[in-house]
């Protein structure tokens, strides 16, 4: 869940009201609280159950909550911040779900990832670089697109 506009103390505060929810809570400061809900979701009958509980939890504390229901809680959380009230919960169905979000919902420092592309002078036919092993910055860019749907190593 995101939670624009939240002070630390109140985060925390959400968090230890939210293990009445499920045991498994974690922090994503400055804004975001992730709950591990799959296996409670019964006990609310269901996603829209669990989404209108939380949401009067948060009311409670003065709080409005963007909630995102995904497989992985870096989806969920990247669904949120981008203001998506997002529910999927198969993962076959994530990646078309995730990819039309705005890439600021990553928060990646884009001042270190964004680099103007200078071309050398054309000399002799260069051949590509065979994988991103050879590119760190890619590798990294790669990997950080395949983490919210819970493909780490494998190729798509």
């Amino acid at each position: 869940m995101h939670l624009a506009g939240i002070d630390e103390k109140r985060l925390v505060r959400l968090a230890e009201r939210a293990q009445r929810f499920t045991p498994r809570v974690s922090l994503a400061p400055p804004d975001g609280l992730l709950l591990e809900v799959r296996g409670s979701l019964h006990l609310f009958a269901g996603v829209a159950g669990l989404r209108a509980a939380l949401t009067q939890e948060c009311l409670h504390l003065q709080v409005q909550p963007v909630l995102a229901f995904a497989p992985t809680p870096l989806a969920a959380l990247i669904a949120a911040r981008a203001g998506e009230s997002l529910e999927v919960l198969q993962s076959a169905q994530l990646t078309g779900r995730l990819a039309p979000l705005p890439l600021s919902a990553l928060r990646w420092p884009l001042n270190r990832c964004h680099r103007p592309i200078l071309t050398p002078p054309v000399t002799r036919p260069r051949s590509p670089p065979s994988s991103t092993a050879k590119r760190p910055m890619a590798a990294r860019a790669v990997a950080a697109f395949r983490r919210p749907s819970g493909r780490r190593g494998q190729r798509p």
